[in-house]
């Protein structure tokens, strides 16, 4: 056994060096700390009445500690302490995790990570705090590594009847990865559904009319709607932005259809 007692002080002896030991050691990676602005978009803020152990010194915060600047935008942001000045900012370089300090730390392990959030947009979402254990989120360094757990999920819509570019924007962030479900609006069963990240282009299209039946996989397109052998438009996201994307369309014929999509960080 490696361990070591630190609680061995009679009470009615005291025993000073060995009493503060065992509070020292009982701070040890403490955060009793909040964000504010968790419910809403805005700029969170370090809570009052917050607390933070950093390099074995233990800080609190009795008024509202504002986050100086702005996020990174389109990136999560971690939030970081410096106790030299007693500062906290913002910061993208994910933190690493300190056995000795039981806590995440910067590479120097000199400043404390508390938490973060996704900024884009002017919008902050998806915040979180770090616990003073290794936990879900700081296992990978943030929610951000969770399955559909990052922030920043968009779901939209669209329709379009002619060839060119059509910058979607009002998605928040710059997406990585956007899903299609497409469709004519006519009576005819057409339909498709697509994966695109602004490079793989991939889609399955199906078309049900009164001259047949037919389908196929196009790796080349993610919507693709057709109503009649020459009546159809492809479309693929030719350009990500940090609030959207760009579909580039090609028609042929006459058709007009409508999409949804989700966007995904």
């Amino acid at each position: 056994m490696a361990g070591h007692k630190t609680s061995d002080y009679a009470l009615d002896t005291p025993q000073w060096a060995q009493l503060l030991e065992s509070i020292e050691k009982q701070r040890k990676g403490f955060i009793g700390l909040s964000l504010t602005n968790y419910d809403n978009a805005n700029k969170p803020a370090i809570a009052a009445g917050s607390y933070i152990e950093c390099v074995g010194a233990l800080y609190g915060f009795s008024s509202e500690e504002a986050i100086p600047g702005d996020g990174t935008t389109g990136n999560i942001n971690y939030i970081m302490f410096d106790p030299t000045p007693m500062t906290f900012a913002w910061t993208v370089t994910p933190p690493t995790w300190s056995d000795a300090k039981q806590g995440w730390y910067d590479a120097g392990e000199a400043k404390r990570y508390i938490g973060g959030c996704y900024y884009a947009g002017g919008n902050y979402t998806g915040k979180w705090v770090y616990h003073e254990a290794r936990d879900i989120a700081g296992l990978t360094g943030g929610l951000n590594d969770l399955v559909l757990g990052k922030p920043g999920i968009k779901i939209g819509n669209g329709a379009r009847s002619s060839s060119g570019n059509q910058v979607i924007t009002g998605v928040g962030f710059k997406p990585g990865i956007v899903i299609f479900l497409a469709s004519v609006d006519l009576s005819q069963i057409a339909a498709s559904q697509g994966f695109d990240n602004g490079t793989t282009h991939y889609c399955v299209w199906t078309l049900s009319s009164a001259t047949g039946w037919g389908g196929d996989v196009d790796l080349a397109k993610s919507l693709w709607i057709q109503r009649e052998v020459n009546h159809h438009l492809k479309g693929y996201i030719s350009a990500m932005s940090t609030d959207g994307f760009t579909i580039t369309w090609a028609l042929t014929g006459t058709v007009s259809g409508a999409f949804v999509y989700l966007a995904l960080p």
